[in-house]
């Protein structure tokens, strides 16, 4: 929508210290597929086009010549879309590599077990809260 829609609560992000405000989720998306590049592209128009000028007059320049590099809603979903699907079999693919045996069952135990085979690993005993408290008051 060229005119700018209210986005929602979920259409802001902050990037490297600054603030980009988006008019819907699915722009907020189509950007950040690659942010740096966008970025880069809204710096170089906001310096050549809009710094200084009637704005108005460029929106409608805009409306009528569009950007080089101009993708209909249609392309930028199909873009975003093969993209997801690649990053997810990427993750999906990640995942499946990470488990290279079998899964071993976690043991459960209180924590005064844990306590003491923790102390049995390292050849020393555990100590009592009585003969910890006697400590104490002898440092007093």
């Amino acid at each position: 929508m060229p005119w700018g829609a209210g986005g929602g609560p979920n259409t802001w992000r902050i990037y490297r210290g600054k603030l980009y405000v988006f008019g819907g989720q699915s722009s907020r998306d189509h950007f950040e597929m690659d942010t740096e590049h966008n970025l880069q592209l809204a710096h170089e128009y906001w310096n050549n086009e809009v710094a200084g000028s009637n704005a108005l007059v460029e929106r409608y320049k805009r409306l009528v010549f569009r950007v080089p590099h101009y993708k209909s809603d249609r392309e930028l979903q199909e873009e975003y879309q093969a993209k997801l699907a690649a990053k997810t079999a990427a993750g999906d693919a990640r995942r499946a590599a990470s488990r290279t045996g079998p899964v071993r069952p976690v043991s459960t135990c209180s924590f005064a077990q844990a306590r003491s085979l923790r102390h049995r690993r390292r050849g020393s005993r555990p100590r009592s809260p009585a003969s910890r408290n006697s400590r104490e008051k002898l440092t007093q």
